[in-house]
């Protein structure tokens, strides 16, 4: 038969066979017709974060009993005598797309099955950039994304299962979170789940757009609207989602004058392009987010209180990483393996290293764990990535100077500088304990009073 086993290979033949499988990017591995691992090569033991002994000799359903992974297209593939292409998702969240090949002997049985797999991101990364040689403008196609988190936490389950609640609705949503949290993906998330999916996710930064051109932006502009203006004209932001959902990040950050502008496009569901006269209706579900507390800035006239209202409808809070340190764990793996397969690595962490990871409050959140470890894992000269406790803090402290640099606070001395690095340190702590002294005091590791004192000189 055409999938017969060959046995005719020379040794030269034999030699070339065993580097390709040696030092192939993607994960090879070969079960026999009883569903036993016979044989992987070195990218499924990256991929898995497992290995070799633990694997080879094993039965398929007993790696997914134990929970190495989920998912097998091997065993699809044995059972329906046929190529089977499948996801496979390991207990670190990685999800990597395989397929399998039945092998027949000559009395065509199966006798082998052939699995080749690779991770998905890379696969989507060059999908969603990548189409007949050109690269694909950022919102020409309607967003497929499904969000996924990596959590085992009690709140972050509580909060997906609102997630999707939420995602069946048309209403608007706001989410609250810390500069880092998943906000984003949150987003995404909801958008994934919702009828919506089979159209444009848009997103835009309110902050990181200059305010004369955020509005044209999100309602686009006509022909000649202003110097520099395309001679066709634009279709904005709230146009492209059409039948999607827009998300507008740091909605704090909008000017009041385009906050008017945005409330009248929810109310009345059209938007008029800049430079335009003609009315456009527009469906696009809005999700807002906010790492600033909107009430505060609608007592102090920053941000609209009709609006905040109009937003209000469904609003969600994304924890903070200290408040799901049980996800810890499970993030650095799925970061480690990101890593692995991206550079064809194996690198790890101690076990003392990795609790003093997961022990730590992360005030940058997801954002700042993934890029220490990225930070980590690109300067580790060896496979075990050692972990000095400094580094982590400095990198608290290297964001405290840039911050401080924007702002143009000058630190005049050292001991000026360690006094702001000392503050700041206190203010966190306190906001983290909820305003409780005491608390903070336990957690600083001094005594109460002398915390009073050093509160009483930020005043």
């Amino acid at each position: 038969m055409e999938n017969n086993i060959e046995k005719s290979y020379s040794q030269e033949e034999l030699q070339l066979l065993e580097i390709f499988m040696l030092n192939s990017f993607d994960g090879i591995f070969i079960v026999d017709k009883k569903g036993k691992l016979l044989f992987i090569n070195p990218a499924i033991e990256r991929m898995l974060n497992t290995e070799k002994h633990k694997l080879v000799g094993k039965q398929v359903g007993e790696l997914i009993k134990n929970g190495i992974y989920e998912g097998s297209p091997a065993l699809e593939s044995l059972e329906k005598k046929k190529a089977y292409t499948g996801l496979v998702k390991t207990r670190a969240g990685l999800e990597i797309i395989s397929t399998s090949k039945p092998i027949f002997n000559e009395n065509g049985e199966v006798e082998l099955i052939v699995t080749n797999c690779r991770p998905l991101i890379p696969l989507k990364e060059f999908l969603n950039s990548y189409e007949d040689g050109k690269i694909i403008q950022k919102y020409d196609e309607p967003s497929h994304m499904y969000t996924e988190f990596i959590y085992r936490s009690g709140i972050m389950k509580a909060l997906i299962n609102k997630a999707e609640r939420i995602a069946k609705s048309d209403s608007a949503v706001i989410i609250f979170g810390e500069t880092g949290s998943g906000k984003g993906l949150l987003s995404g998330y909801i958008h994934g789940n919702s009828y919506r999916n089979k159209s444009n996710l848009v997103e835009i930064n309110c902050a990181a757009i200059p305010e004369h051109l955020i509005e044209s932006e999100l309602f686009g502009y006509e022909k000649g609207a202003f110097t520099g203006a395309s001679a066709g004209g634009k279709l904005g932001l709230f146009e492209i989602a059409d039948g999607g959902t827009i998300f507008l990040d740091e909605i704090g950050e909008m000017p009041l004058l385009l906050q008017a502008k945005l409330l009248k496009v929810l109310d009345a569901g059209y938007i008029i392009r800049v430079g335009g006269t003609v009315s456009h209706k527009t469906n696009a579900r809005v999700i807002v987010a906010t790492n600033k507390d909107l009430k505060s800035l609608v007592k102090c006239g920053k941000f609209r209180e009709d609006l905040y209202y109009r937003l209000n409808v469904l609003p969600i809070r994304m924890p903070s990483l200290r408040e799901r340190k049980e996800d810890i764990p499970l993030l650095i793996d799925f970061i480690l393996n990101n890593l692995n397969s991206k550079y064809v690595e194996k690198k790890y962490f101690s076990e003392k290293d990795r609790s003093l990871i997961e022990n730590y409050d992360w005030p940058g959140n997801v954002r700042q764990l993934r890029n220490v470890i990225e930070r980590l894992y690109i300067l580790s000269e060896n496979e075990m990535i050692n972990v000095e406790e400094d580094l982590i803090f400095n990198d608290d402290d290297l964001y405290d100077i840039a911050k401080e640099e924007e702002d143009g606070i000058e630190q005049s001395d050292l001991k000026s500088f360690l006094k702001s690095v000392e503050q700041k340190h206190i203010k966190r702590t306190l906001d983290m304990c909820g305003g409780n002294v005491s608390m903070a005091a336990d957690k600083l590791g001094v005594h109460r009073t002398a915390l009073y004192k050093k509160i009483k000189t930020m005043a």
